[in-house]
């Protein structure tokens, strides 16, 4: 379920971040846009690395009780 989740925030994540770099490859925003969505792509990383982190553990988790199981 836990997996499940993280799958569909990344997605979610994934698809905002193409938006903001997609916004920033017109080369048309204010400096203050700029600032603003550079302030966005980091908090998006920052989530995407923690979630990734979680996914990681969890799958293994997954993985050591199946092995455990069969």
């Amino acid at each position: 379920k836990e997996l499940n989740r993280i799958d569909n925030r990344l997605g979610v994540l994934f698809g905002e971040r193409d938006t903001l770099e997609a916004s920033l490859a017109t080369g048309t925003l204010t400096p203050v846009q700029l600032a603003d969505h550079g302030k966005k792509l980091k908090a998006i990383t920052d989530e995407v690395d923690r979630l990734e982190g979680q996914w990681l553990e969890l799958s293994t988790q997954v993985d050591e009780m199946a092995a455990k199981a069969g």
